[in-house]
């Protein structure tokens, strides 16, 4: 169980950032990233030799965790959100603004020519417990889809263009997660977002010269952001739960599956105390692998927590 600190990034008037993060020894520090590591220019000569220019906007972001079902008022709903997700590089609000307003015979409609006639009929699965998962990485994404009694609808890289197309403003903007174990130290931040603007940069010189997004995205690093409708009904979660709540799972789906639980604890209390890792049942179930910090506890005893036991496990866990 690990919880994202609150307000891990601040705008600052200079256009750069307020970094809040937590030291492997446990305190919180902070510290501001220049703006000239966030906001650059990247040049490019496309086929016919002409150059093209883009301003770059970086946007470290953390995870957020929506439940569908009770926000939206039909598995309709979820499965017209699932397909829009896949295509769509409108903002999560915007998406889910365009959802709420949708007519049924337009979700309808939408959904019988773009998904059942082409085939891709795993947006219709979407039921029961629903989720969008926002702000997380292609490396936390990869681990989910592992639970394969799931359904998934994820922002597509090969449809989702981060390049301005023709006669758009030239601007791009590049969202992506900084593990907290880089975060706590602003001069590997620094090499961090270093990194990040050189991928960036081949990603842009790939597309501008005419490389399709699909195989420019083979630059695109780990880290880039992703959005995914995650269902499955409540026997698919409460045997996933436990497996990513514990502390040898990957830091990141960690913590969006200690969200999940706590959402799904406020419909069904008694569901969730047994949902926890194995230590907060009575006994750690990974051997010589064990963190070390037993629960002991109901799994629901920690959800409403400023911190969570597992918070100092980002550091250094294998």
């Amino acid at each position: 169980m690990r919880k994202e600190l609150p307000g891990t990034y601040s705008p600052l008037e200079n256009g750069g950032l307020l970094v809040q993060a937590r030291t492997p020894q446990g305190e919180n520090t902070q510290y501001e990233v220049d703006p000239g590591l966030l906001v650059f220019n990247l040049n490019a000569r496309d086929q016919k030799g002409a150059e093209h220019s883009v301003e770059v906007n970086l946007h470290p972001v953390t995870s957020q965790v929506i439940r569908l079902d009770t926000l939206l008022p039909s598995s309709l709903h979820i499965q017209y959100l699932g397909a829009l997700n896949c295509y769509t590089g409108l903002s999560t609000p915007d998406l889910l603004d365009k959802v709420k307003k949708a007519e049924k015979e337009e979700m309808e409609t939408f959904l019988t020519n773009q998904v059942v006639k082409t085939g891709h009929l795993s947006v219709v699965e979407h039921h029961g417990p629903s989720f969008l998962i926002d702000g997380i990485s292609r490396a936390c994404s990869h681990q989910l889809v592992r639970h394969r009694l799931m359904s998934y609808s994820q922002q597509s890289q090969r449809y989702t263009d981060v390049v301005p197309r023709e006669g758009k403003s030239a601007e791009m903007a590049f969202s992506f997660i900084i593990p907290p174990s880089i975060r706590a130290n602003s001069e590997l931040t620094q090499d961090y977002l270093g990194s990040i603007r050189a991928a960036i940069s081949g990603y842009y010189q790939l597309r501008t010269a005419g490389a399709y997004p699909e195989d420019a995205r083979f630059l695109l690093p780990n880290a880039a952001a992703t959005r995914i409708v995650m269902s499955g009904n409540w026997r698919s979660w409460m045997e996933m739960l436990p497996k990513r709540t514990c502390a040898r799972a990957q830091w990141e789906i960690d913590m969006v599956a200690t969200d999940v639980a706590r959402q799904l604890a406020q419909e069904h209390l008694s569901f969730m105390e047994n949902v926890g890792p194995a230590c907060s049942k009575g006994k750690c179930d990974q051997g010589k692998r064990s963190c070390g910090v037993p629960l002991n506890e109901s799994i629901t005893v920690f959800f409403d927590k400023d911190e969570y036991p597992h918070d100092k496990l980002i550091f250094g866990m294998r």
